[in-house]
């Protein structure tokens, strides 16, 4: 089950990227090429593998502008694994620029929807429990697991100082990319929040790139700022590094190939120990700094519309037609004057 699992997140995944055609067809192959997600998917028979299925067919909604969709299967997925929530903040910022204000909520609807229908049985048999149970934000983690801050002292890592240090750090970095990339299309964060509602059905839309580039990003930064990181939850970014550090054109090659390279090594390592873990932050600070200084600007002027995106699938899609059309006359031509 879980290989097949795979098969079908990975051809997800795909369907993703050549719908951004951002991402040149060799390098596709660093997109199945990690050890350690391997392991996860057909080895550990974690849920993370389900939920970043659900999430990334969302992804393949979002590009593809089927946002009602994209919303529902990112709900499907939070209900999973609440770590998909970490890419809730740039789907808002798209969701705002797209709807605005007002025109968003009924996206927020959908999500919200399929919480309260998924949770009616365990709200009937002990909601306090429940409510308790899944919405521990102060919970602990265990020492032992994690791998991104072993290098730390335990009673350190335990403290909620800490905690309050990475969750300020978050929120002030999520700020700084939305004023500084995510809302350069609509023409800054105060201008794209103060649109209570975008009626014109000739809309402009941001292209696929921006989309998967501003969600791909925010879930990075969360993954930066995260209270820990275990060993199964490299499944939550590694498929998104080649595209982000590959959106840093003006970095060396040989830098992003070793980023990957030491990455995957550091999450192949187990136990996990205390120089590989500030091995693996600096590395994650160093793709951070790389996104803010390297990544491209947003284009000023957006995309045209849905409809135009339709209308150019669709010529595609004739000129398609058309020259198979012309490959058989040919064939059947050559069949008859033999």
């Amino acid at each position: 089950i879980f290989m097949v699992l795979y098969l079908v997140f990975i051809a997800v995944v795909f369907a993703t990227l050549q719908q951004v055609k951002q991402v040149k067809p060799w390098l596709l192959i660093l997109f199945c090429m990690s050890r350690r997600i391997h392991s996860i998917f057909v080895l550990r028979l974690f849920n993370d593998c389900w939920a970043m299925l659900f999430l990334w067919c969302a992804l393949y909604c979002f590009v593809r502008y089927r946002w009602a969709v994209g919303c529902f299967l990112f709900s499907v997925a939070v209900s999973i694994k609440m770590n998909v929530l970490l890419f809730a903040p740039a789907l808002l910022v798209l969701l705002v620029q797209s709807f605005g204000v007002l025109g968003s909520v009924p996206y927020l609807t959908i999500c919200a929807l399929w919480q309260i229908l998924s949770c009616i049985p365990f709200l009937l048999a002990n909601p306090i429990g429940y409510l308790v149970g899944s919405f521990n934000f102060g919970r602990k983690f265990f020492y032992i697991w994690t791998v991104n801050w072993k290098f730390l002292p335990e009673e350190v890592f335990l403290s909620t100082r800490l905690a309050v240090v990475l969750l300020v750090a978050h929120l002030v970095v999520l700020v700084l990319f939305a004023v500084k990339y995510w809302c350069k299309p609509t023409g800054g964060l105060l201008k794209t929040f103060s649109q209570l509602l975008i009626l014109d059905n000739d809309w402009e839309q941001m292209s696929p790139h921006h989309i998967l580039k501003t969600l791909l990003v925010g879930n990075f930064i969360g993954i930066v700022f995260c209270r820990s990181l275990h060993f199964q939850f490299y499944v939550w970014y590694y498929h998104s590094l080649p595209y982000l550090l590959f959106l840093c054109t003006d970095m060396p090659m040989a830098l992003r190939f070793g980023l990957l390279l030491v990455i995957e090594i550091v999450w192949n390592i187990f136990p996990s120990a205390a120089i590989p873990s500030l091995v693996l932050q600096i590395s994650h600070y160093v793709i951070l700094g790389a996104l803010w200084w390297y990544a491209e600007l947003p284009p000023r002027r957006l995309r045209p519309g849905l409809q135009v995106h339709r209308e150019e699938e669709k010529r595609r899609r004739m000129e398609k037609r058309i020259r198979c059309a012309e490959r058989r006359e040919r064939a059947l031509q050559k069949a008859k004057q033999t």
